[in-house]
């Protein structure tokens, strides 16, 4: 299963040593296809709290760069 399949499928921005993991329990599993993989990781309420949490980390994080970068360029234009 590709990684942009599984992204758009959970709905979260994977990192690449957890899309190895799925990768892996998806080859190793005895799934129909894409779509029953996906539900059943979907009901894993540990993982897909993680994934929750990852994600607002990330958009946090780009947040706090888009503010920073804000406050640099305001800076250079007071030395200039």
């Amino acid at each position: 299963m590709l990684k942009q399949e599984l992204e758009k499928q959970l709905g979260y921005v994977l990192s690449d040593s957890f899309y190895q993991l799925a990768n892996e329990r998806y080859t190793n599993g005895t799934w129909k296809n894409d779509n029953q993989f996906c539900e059943e990781l979907t009901q894993d309420r540990l993982l897909m709290r993680a994934l929750y949490e990852r994600s607002c980390m990330l958009k946090a994080l780009g947040e706090v760069t888009l503010k920073l970068q804000s406050i640099i360029d305001k800076l250079n234009k007071q030395v200039k």
